[in-house]
């Protein structure tokens, strides 16, 4: 048995080539075994990654094996192994597209009968930089590169067809949307069950990713229930092809009210918000853990200083006064992007986020003034999917206005939405798989507003089990957190004491492998940098009382209070 062999004799692609030709798992894909690779890694140090998401540790060795792949019924299969003859698949503009999955196993003795894939971010499908993560639970470690081109590339690389415009690869869109994710953990559960000699109904197969990577996991719930496991979906990107480019809407926002925001004046209202919001909870502690209870207004930063601030970049001013104009943009910014008659199109922000992120600007030394930053999610739906054209766009944001996106995105959700939305809220084929899920999601996300999570997840709820049903069913299977002061997917750097559930995944192996299921996440990060412990369940949120004493307070008609859906939509999407 493999048990038996040390990691060294394993790792050599004359004893994996074997394997990948008896995987009989996925009828429609070729293997390419000329491209197989093998490589032993030892004493290797994997880092806790960018969140942090999982504990360090160091000394182990690996087995990394890389394998590309193509498909019988698509142009993406190329001849690299003529010793098997289904691996010439004749097409007449036979295209040279190769799926990558990379896999790192452990060494036998760690091997604890786990699969562990990682969500990509962004536009891309690839988890490669936490690849780590599985090594630190005795997991096999694998991620899919979608047959973009490798880790580094993505699909707004590929969506458009090379040689012509108005063209949109079909089938690099269904695998950047939910395809590539199942083949990759399908792949994997057959490497590790041959590799390691056990059956495959002994092997559990858990996902992490968050925003992209939050959203290819719930759609692998939604799509191929048991495929998992367990799920963690953080912070996910749900309303895709939404939310990519509505984000960027302080571009357009700062054009109509014809003011370029120093990000210096940003950085200043959200300290004063900060400040203001801090002790809602009951604890003073730089943190905006109960943004429900902040009613901060804008204006009342009307003629906050600064000094030493470099967010400007270089030659921009390092002092300032945060302006009225400064305050009413601002303040229009957190109502989110409305329509002319008044209506929603997205989710408010939560007060106290960081707008220079997704509200950019850069100082122009010729003017001595500010542009709009880069916006990139906007320009790359603008390109791939409105215009359909190789050429870089140049946006003129003046132009730009919100019932126009809104005109735009509906046609896109027409177009591509059945794919890319992961926001279907029957999810009881996974739970009748026995599948457990917690999403997380920031308080403080700068990116994609922390209420999506929350509404999506009383959806739920309420398709589910009805809309007066207890939290006790849908929390049998899938559990919500709101992290603490957290923004986009990491630890805030405003608030760097908030709690960050960097060992969710082992509070989700307990769940699904022992039946414990978390109440709470576990809010302290092995850096030691937190000063709250633990994360509360939703419904309910952290309060400190008079004596200092911590709980998690749930009040009547907290979700209903808090959520507020955009209105504006007229297809079922919220």
């Amino acid at each position: 048995m493999a048990y038996n062999t040390t990691i060294a004799a394993l790792c050599t692609t004359a004893h994996l080539a074997p394997m990948f030709a008896g995987f009989t798992a996925l009828d429609s894909v070729v293997y390419h075994n000329a491209n197989l690779t093998a490589t032993l890694v030892t004493n290797y140090t994997n880092t806790p990654g960018s969140g942090p998401t999982w504990p360090e540790h160091t000394g182990l060795n690996f087995c990394n094996v890389s394998i590309t792949y193509g498909h019988i019924n698509l142009e993406d299969s190329v001849s690299l192994d003529h010793s098997s003859p289904i691996h010439l698949v004749p097409h007449a503009h036979q295209l040279t597209t190769k799926i990558i999955n990379e896999f790192w196993l452990p060494n036998p003795v760690d091997y604890k009968n786990r699969v562990l894939a990682t969500g990509g971010g962004g536009w891309s499908n690839s988890g490669a930089s936490s690849m780590g993560g599985g090594l630190s639970y005795g997991a096999v470690s694998v991620y899919t590169d979608g047959g973009f081109g490798g880790p580094t590339s993505a699909l707004n690389s590929n969506i458009l067809q090379a040689g012509g415009n108005e063209t949109i690869a079909w089938s690099a869109l269904e695998s950047y949307a939910f395809l590539a994710n199942h083949e990759m953990i399908t792949n994997a559960r057959q490497l590790a069950s041959a590799f390691y000699n056990v059956t495959a109904d002994h092997i559990k197969t858990y996902y992490f990713g968050c925003s992209e990577g939050g959203r290819e996991g719930l759609k692998a719930i939604q799509t191929y229930p048991k495929d998992y496991d367990g799920v963690i979906a953080a912070a996910p990107g749900i309303y895709l092809p939404l939310t990519q480019p509505i984000q960027n809407f302080a571009a357009w926002t700062m054009a109509q009210m014809q003011h370029i925001i120093d990000p210096c004046a940003f950085v200043a209202i959200q300290n004063d918000i900060i400040a203001a919001c801090d002790t809602a909870d009951g604890l003073r502690d730089d943190i905006v853990s109960r943004p429900d209870l902040c009613t901060y207004n804008i204006s009342n930063s009307i003629g906050t200083m600064w000094s030493n601030c470099t967010q400007g970049g270089p030659g921009a001013p390092t002092s300032g006064t945060v302006s009225e104009a400064d305050a009413q943009l601002v303040t229009t910014l957190y109502k989110g992007p409305l329509l002319k008659n008044g209506e929603r199109t997205w989710f408010a922000y939560n007060l106290g986020i960081d707008w220079t992120s997704n509200g950019g600007t850069v100082w122009n030394n010729e003017t001595q003034s500010f542009d709009l930053g880069s916006f990139s999610y906007f320009k790359d739906v603008y390109q791939m999917f409105w215009a359909q054209n190789t050429a870089t766009p140049v946006i003129n944001f003046t132009e730009v206005s919100t019932d126009l996106v809104y005109q735009n995105i509906s046609s896109l959700f027409r177009l591509i939405g059945g794919w890319t939305t992961s926001a279907w809220p029957d999810l009881s084929e996974f739970q009748a798989a026995g599948g457990k899920a917690i999403t997380w999601h920031g308080t403080q996300d700068q990116l994609l507003p922390t209420i999506m999570s929350a509404s999506y997840y009383e959806d739920v709820r309420r398709h589910m089990f009805g809309a007066n049903s207890t939290y006790a069913q849908i929390q049998e299977f899938y559990r919500y957190f709101q992290v603490p002061g957290a923004d986009h997917c990491s630890i805030n750097p405003a608030e760097p004491h908030g709690p960050f559930p960097q060992y969710a995944i082992a509070q989700l192996i307990d769940w699904v492998e022992r039946g414990i299921a978390p109440d709470t996440l576990n809010g302290t990060t092995q850096s030691g940098s937190s000063t709250q412990e633990i994360v509360c369940m939703w419904p309910s949120a952290p309060v400190w009382d008079v004596n200092g004493t911590f709980g998690c307070e749930t009040t009547a008609n907290f979700a209903e209070t808090l959520i507020q859906k955009p209105d504006a939509w007229k297809i079922s999407l919220f």
